[in-house]
């Protein structure tokens, strides 16, 4: 057949050796052999009794023992006379003596107590080998099986009843048998006979046959499917169009065909019209790549075509070609037999014929039916490349060596190319056969010209990424890694649902190191999930699976990929892996280890060690979808998905996303974990895309974002569902309930924020690659119902590897607005000089009080960063910064205490004053605590923290007014404290007011009007508690009151 399937075909052959070795261990070859019938005797060794080992284990061994004490008389082992003769008859030659006194000295041993085990063992097993002289197989069994009793890990035992049950016919056990005792052998880096291996080989070969044939018996009329549509559409593009002999042409599509088919009336006028509207329905179907339809058009044009209607050609050998695909070969042969009988001198009738000879072997009649196919046209292309194909195989068609077919491969593949310049897959089979003899270059080369022909096909990409990934291998190769990862991506950029690229990405994975394994073994269930019909993605999730000693799960996929078997020694090969698994499986329930099998496939190693950790992660959360593509979702990302967890993005730009985030710790406390990579599972703007299948959303967005995320999730949340924010300051609770109203809510499991994001992070290029300056050294979370806050810390620490302990409420969030009185405070301290027009030059910058220099830029905006050292103290935040920012802190300290005395059993502890606050959650990254100007001076996770500015005009600056700074820290921050203000009574807060208006003034928005009560117009644009509906001081504490004081209602309530 064409090379997509053959390739295929040797992989899966390759795959089938990988399964067996790991099967059957390592076998090496004895320096001297030995006769592997030669069974040996044990002869019984005598020791002491375990009483006696007991004793002398009482007895010191110092001389402090009393020297009058007389030493214990060694006790004879029971048995052992009788053991002694029946081993000197069995050197004899007398079994059925030997029998009878091992008989009696196992009668013997097993009345000694306490019982004497290794010495008992001994006797079954010798027993064992007099009745294997005899052939009594079912005595050996049974006596091997009592040894093993004894000692499980004795491997004379395990040989004797493995030989004894292939005897009787219990090849299955047999086979589990002999694998037990090549574990062992293995762990004791024995070596292993080369006839014993041959041996196993050949059990393992007859219950292959045997569970087949049980399968074809069991389903005598299996539904047949066609290959994957990759497979398929590989297979018609070794067809060169300028060879094309159909009758009949496409000139449509298939709806505009079904309407005129919908058209005709019935009856057996329209017979021959109908027939040849199907024809043209089923070329217009292969056209669209809807194989599956176009094959049951060409089978129904083919039930009501007659010889010499214009269309009996075409359905024939169309309808051929998919049965040849589904592997019904008789079935294609007779539809390229009635062909030819239509056409004698059809080329692609020779050329299929030949196919389907290859196909079943028939390497010498398929190299005659591709020698007619050019008798009948020299310069025919096709029939140069499937010649060509047939001579690159590693056996010869011909009869001559491999060499000789090798040249004649080429020969023929050149040829082709000189015919057809343009014919893409003649250039691929050429780069796959350079590769194979180990011209890579060559290789390089030919799929390259490939891909300029077809830039469209993912195959090549992965074709060229399996190329350097073999030149990536050789000593002083040039070849980076990233190219052998770009070709595979770019393979999966072009198609999505190609499997092959996502297998190598997973390969590659492993081969950076065992803590990819996570990564790589979801990439090959994404191969499966995307292309459900790939027989390779099945069989090698199943080696995966087989290496974990998840061998249901092994079997299960090796069961899905029969159904898409393409011959006989496909079939061979899958259950060739299924009689593998199946026997581990088996294996693991003896108690020769745990674990039974340390597997050699190089996936199994990495996800084997990784099993036990990671996945835990993924299988503890289910699929996590965040919501945002600020700094925050990247690195939430990004991490998330480097530990295993399936992670999907709803973003705005999705097309700027790429499939794995890079994230680094360079300079940060976690600077140890290195560089990380995560690959997203999915990135789409819509959310019905995202949202059904989460498990976790977590909205990582600022505050002024959330209501319209939560709206645009809302209708697509399923029960059960866990909703948060990554940073829930800004009454988040609040947009939560007015967006998904009660009945949504009610599905939601578990509603959770985080009082801060949990690391101070950057995306340092947008979609690709993000930063941690410096991570949190606990979260501190709040959730609904607040009875579950332990849940909601588990879940926080499962996910981010940061110690969490919780909050008591949401409101506790609300009123700890760190970033929210921190920036409004600084950023005033920094230009309260500015009247609206003034600019900045560098210098005038670098004199400015705790600002210096940053080093990278961004576009229209110049970072400055905040110097933090504690030994240059005087460039540092300074006391005006931190006089403001005290100010603003008691404001805040004065709502917390007006609540409480409204609600005593309100818990709101976590409200600290600012300093405790920062100490709190950044522990030892501050050195000097004594005052909140201190603290803010010498807090290590404020270094890189960057303050924005816009460059309006070359080397000039003023304040980014369009930043979060004036956009989320004033409407979500300083606006829902004035408002909680205004509820509480209207109390004073005279330097909230302040900041509002100092930011308001440079925003052309007026939240604070000029009687010092917030502009009910503009609410719409604020996080405060009125624009959520909420206006009572019982219903902005629903969500963070106990369960039983929900409905409490205190009787100064403004309402």
């Amino acid at each position: 057949m064409e090379q997509r399937a053959f390739l295929q075909l040797a992989v899966l052959a390759s795959l089938a050796t990988i399964s067996a070795f790991v099967a059957f261990g390592l076998y090496h070859k004895r320096q001297q052999h030995k006769d592997v019938e030669q069974l040996q005797v044990d002869t019984p060794k005598s020791q002491p009794s375990t009483q006696q080992q007991q004793q002398q284990q009482k007895i010191p061994e110092s001389s402090s023992a009393p020297k009058n004490e007389p030493k214990p008389t060694p006790a004879v082992n029971v048995g052992e006379q009788e053991a002694t003769l029946a081993t000197k008859k069995y050197k004899a030659g007398d079994y059925e003596g030997a029998v009878e006194l091992y008989s009696v000295a196992i009668s013997k041993c097993e009345q000694q107590q306490p019982l004497d085990a290794r010495n008992l063992k001994v006797m079954y097993s010798n027993r064992a080998a007099a009745y294997e002289k005899l052939q009594d197989y079912e005595n050996v069994v049974a006596d091997c099986t009592k040894a093993l009793k004894l000692d499980k890990r004795h491997p004379k035992s395990y040989l004797r009843r493995a030989k004894s049950r292939a005897n009787t016919g219990d090849l299955r056990g047999s086979l589990v048998d002999y694998v037990c005792l090549l574990v062992i052998s293995e762990e004791k880096q024995e070596q292993v006979d080369e006839n014993l291996a041959q041996e196993i080989s050949r059990i393992h070969s007859d219950i292959t046959v045997k569970e087949i044939e049980d399968a074809q018996q069991n389903k005598q009329n299996p539904t047949r499917y066609l290959p994957d549509q990759f497979f398929v559409t590989s297979y018609y593009s070794s067809f060169h169009p300028s060879d094309d002999e159909n009758d009949i042409v496409a000139e449509k599509s298939s709806d505009e065909y079904t309407t005129e088919l919908e058209a005709l009336a019935a009856g057996d006028d329209t017979r021959q019209q109908r027939g040849l509207l199907l024809t043209k329905r089923g070329l217009a179907l292969k056209k669209e790549k809807d194989y599956d339809m176009a094959a049951k058009d060409l089978d129904a044009a083919c039930n009501i075509v007659q010889s010499g209607d214009e269309a009996y050609y075409t359905a024939q050998i169309e309808n051929g070609t998919y049965h040849h695909l589904r592997g019904e070969f008789e079935l294609a042969r007779a539809s390229f037999e009635k062909a030819l009988a239509a056409k004698p001198h059809s080329i692609f009738a020779k050329i299929r014929m030949g196919g389907l000879c290859f196909d079943q072997k028939d390497l010498k009649k398929a190299l005659e039916w591709f020698d007619k196919a050019l008798a009948e046209k020299s310069e025919c292309s096709t029939a140069y490349f499937h010649r060509g194909q047939l001579h690159s195989i590693d056996v010869s068609p011909d009869g001559t060596s491999n060499e000789a077919s090798m040249a004649k491969a080429m020969a023929d593949l050149e040829k082709c190319i000189s015919i057809a310049p343009d014919f893409a897959m003649a250039y691929i089979q050429l780069g796959v056969t350079h590769a194979r003899n180990g011209n890579f270059q060559g290789a390089v080369e030919y799929l390259t010209t490939a891909a300029r022909i077809t830039p469209d096909v993912p195959e090549i990409y992965n074709y060229l990424g399996e190329t350097y990934m073999q030149m990536l291998q050789a000593p002083g190769s040039a070849v980076e890694l990233k190219t052998v990862e770009e070709m595979f991506e770019k393979a999966i950029e072009l198609d999505p649902s190609y499997p092959m690229a996502y297998i190598n990405q997973g390969n590659l994975l492993v081969q950076k190191g065992t803590e990819y394994g996570h990564q790589a073994l979801a990439l090959f269930e994404k191969a499966v999930e995307m292309c459900p019909r790939s027989k390779f993605a099945y069989c090698h999730l199943a080696q995966v699976y087989m290496a974990m000693q998840e061998y249901s799960r092994a079997i299960e996929q090796i069961d899905k990929a029969v159904a898409f078997a393409f011959s006989k020694d496909e079939l061979n090969e899958l259950f060739a892996i299924r009689v593998t698994a199946e026997t581990h499986q088996q294996a693991s329930h003896t108690p020769v280890l745990p674990p039974l099998l340390a597997m050699t496939l190089s996936v199994a190693t990495a996800r084997a060690e990784l099993k036990q950790n990671v996945p835990s992660v993924s299988a503890a959360v289910g699929v996590v979808t965040i919501c945002g593509g600020g700094n925050g979702a990247h690195v939430a990302a990004a991490y998330l998905a480097s530990k295993g967890v399936r992670v999907q993005i709803l973003t705005r730009q999705p097309e700027r996303w790429a499939q794995t985030l890079e994230l680094t710790t360079a300079g940060s406390s976690w600077e140890s974990k290195g560089v990380m990579n995560g690959r997203l599972s999915l990135v789409s703007k819509h959310a019905k895309h995202v949202i059904p299948q989460s498990d976790v959303v977590i909205v990582a967005a600022p505050a002024n974002a959330h209501p319209a995320i939560l709206e645009h999730v809302a209708p697509y949340l399923k029960k059960g569902v866990k909703l948060g924010a990554l940073f829930a300051q800004g009454g988040f609770d609040w947009a939560a309930k007015k967006a998904l109203g009660e009945e949504t809510l009610a599905n939601v499991d578990l509603l959770f924020g985080l009082q801060n994001i949990p690391w101070i992070c950057k995306a340092t290029e947008y979609g690709h690659k993000c930063r941690i300056i410096g991570p949190k050294q606990c979260l501190y979370v709040a959730c609904y119902p607040v009875e579950r806050k332990d849940e909601a810390a588990t879940l926080m620490q499962t996910l981010f590897d940061i110690p969490c302990k919780t909050v008591a409420n949401f409101l506790n969030l609300t009123l700890t607005p760190s970033n929210q009185i921190i920036h409004p405070a600084r950023y005033y301290a920094i230009f309260r000089d500015w009247d609206g027009k003034k600019t900045y030059t560098h210098e005038e910058l670098k004199k400015r009080e705790g600002l210096t220099l940053c080093t990278y830029y961004l576009p229209l905006i110049l970072c400055y960063c905040w110097k933090l050292t504690i030994l240059d103290t005087d460039a540092d935040f300074d006391e005006f910064s931190a006089e403001q920012l005290t100010m603003l802190d008691n404001e805040l300290q004065q709502i917390k205490y007006a609540l409480l005395q409204r609600f005593p059993a309100l818990d709101l502890s976590d409200v600290l004053p600012m300093g405790d606050r920062v100490v709190k959650h950044y522990g030892k990254d501050v050195a000097d605590r004594s005052s909140l100007l201190q603290i803010f001076r010498t807090n290590l996770g404020y270094a890189g923290c960057a303050t924005p500015l816009t460059e309006v005009s070359k080397g000039q600056f003023h304040p980014a007014l369009k930043s979060r700074l004036f956009w989320e820290d004033i409407p979500y921050g300083l606006c829902i404290l004035k408002n909680m203000a205004e509820m509480l009574g209207n109390f004073p807060t005279p330097r909230i007011d302040f900041m509002i208006r100092w930011h308001q003034q440079y925003m052309d928005v007026e939240f604070l009007n000029a009687d010092g009560q917030l502009n009910a117009r503009e609410l719409w644009r604020t996080g405060a508690p009125n624009k959520y509906g909420i206006h009572s001081l019982e219903d902005l504490v629903s969500t963070s009151l106990p369960k039983e004081m929900r409905n409490y209602r205190h009787p100064r309530s403004r309402i």
